[in-house]
C-alpha cells in the first residue's frame, strides 16, 4: 500500500493479540517478594483483577540428554476487562494482550516499563538478556482468489505452481537485521473451516526483538525508542495491507464484505 496512513485514524483492525517480553537473569526467587510488593499496588491502581501463582517446570538440556529438572513460580495477574495478562517470574517479564477491541500502545508500555523499572531499581545483579515486540494479526477470507484484494501479493503470493493442485497453506518467513535488532515476519495463509464454511485464514506476524544488553537498556530507559519499535511494527501492518482493505479499516460502516471474517471494530 503506497498511502500513508496515522493509527488514529483506524476504526477496525485485525489484530488479536500483543506480547512485549523482556528476559534476564541475576533475580533470585528469595527477591521476588520486593518486586511484588510495589508492583500489586500498582496494578490494582491499572484494574488488574485477578491474581494467581502457577508452577512452571523446566528441563535443563546437557548435550542431548536432560540434566535436570526445575520448577518456577509464576505470578500472574489479569485484567479481564482489557485482555491483559502479566506474567512475572526471576526470569522474564511477559505482558500479553487479547483484546477485540483496540488496545492504546500508551496503557500496555506504561505498565510494561514501569514493572521493568521495579526490577531494575530493586534487583542488584539484573542483568537484560532478550527483548521482544511481538504483535500478530489475522482475519479470515472466503476465496483464495480475493486474497490479493485485501493484501500484498508480494508477500501472499496464492498461484498454485502445479494445476490440478489446491493450496492447503502458504507460509512466508523473513529475517532482517540492523546488527543489534532483528525482525521476524511471518506472512501465513491456512485454509480451514468456520462453521463448516471452508476460508483461509491470513496471518501477519511480526516481532521484533534485540539480544544486545545496551539496546536493551536503551529501549527500556527511554520511552521513545519503545515507541519507535511501536511504529516500525504499524510500518510492516501497513505494508501488507491493500488500499482496498485500508479503506475498509478506515471505515465507520458497520457491513463488512460477505467475504471477509474477523475484522473488528475499535471500540
Amino acid at each position: 500500500m503506497e498511502r500513508k496512513l496515522e493509527r488514529n485514524q483506524l476504526k477496525k483492525n485485525f489484530l488479536k493479540e500483543i506480547i512485549m517480553r523482556l528476559d534476564f537473569q541475576g533475580v533470585l526467587q528469595a527477591e521476588m517478594e520486593k518486586i511484588l510488593i510495589k508492583v500489586k499496588p500498582y496494578l490494582k491502581d491499572k484494574a488488574f483483577n485477578r491474581y494467581n501463582e502457577k508452577i512452571n517446570n523446566q528441563a535443563i538440556l546437557e548435550g542431548t540428554s536432560i540434566k535436570e529438572a526445575t520448577s518456577q513460580i509464576v505470578y500472574s495477574f489479569m485484567d479481564e476487562n482489557s485482555g491483559y495478562t502479566l506474567d512475572l517470574s526471576t526470569t522474564s517479564i511477559i505482558l500479553s494482550v487479547k483484546s477485540v477491541g483496540y488496545s492504546p500502545f500508551e496503557n500496555y508500555a506504561d505498565i510494561f516499563s514501569y514493572v521493568a523499572a521495579v526490577y531494575k531499581e530493586e534487583i542488584d545483579f539484573f542483568t537484560v538478556t532478550r527483548f521482544g515486540f511481538r504483535k500478530i494479526n489475522f482475519c479470515f477470507i472466503k476465496e483464495l482468489s480475493q486474497i490479493e484484494t485485501y493484501f500484498e501479493s508480494k508477500y501472499y503470493g496464492v498461484e498454485e505452481p502445479i494445476s490440478e493442485f489446491d493450496i492447503g497453506s502458504v507460509n512466508r518467513t523473513s529475517r532482517l537485521s540492523d546488527g543489534k535488532k532483528n525482525i521476524n515476519l511471518r506472512y501465513i495463509v491456512e485454509q480451514g473451516e468456520i462453521d463448516q464454511d471452508t476460508f483461509f485464514k491470513i496471518t501477519l506476524d511480526s516481532d521484533i526483538y534485540s539480544t544486545d544488553e545496551e539496546t536493551i537498556n536503551q529501549i527500556l530507559n527511554d520511552k521513545s525508542e519503545l515507541s519507535a519499535i511501536n511504529d516500525m511494527l504499524f510500518t510492516i501492518y501497513c505494508g501488507a495491507i491493500t488500499e482496498q482493505l485500508a479503506d475498509i479499516l478506515l471505515s465507520e460502516e458497520e457491513n463488512l464484505p460477505e467475504c471477509l471474517v474477523g475484522v473488528e471494530n475499535n471500540e
